[in-house]
């Protein structure tokens, strides 16, 4: 979360309110064009619905109980048994 500092702080003057502006707008933007995909755009889920990774490199004792459902690059996707 992005906050404007207090008044009473020495780190309150026009250069911080100026990088708070510059802030707030940034995350407007990304905030409207999250929507804008999310709301227009039906996403593929390219981990056939994994819930769990981990890098190639570890074996965790969890990824026994899971089902493999994608390699991608270094990490290996897991989704929950039914």
């Amino acid at each position: 979360m992005i906050r404007r500092p207090p008044r009473s702080t020495p780190l309150y003057s026009s250069a911080a309110s100026d990088v708070y502006k510059r802030q707030v707008q940034s995350y407007k933007i990304a905030l409207a064009v999250a929507h804008q995909v999310l709301s227009k755009y039906s996403m593929h889920d390219v981990t056939d619905g994994a819930l769990f990774y981990h890098a190639y490199y570890v074996k965790p004792r969890w990824a026994r109980e899971k089902i493999k459902t994608v390699v991608h690059e270094d990490h290996i996707f897991y989704r929950e048994r039914n």
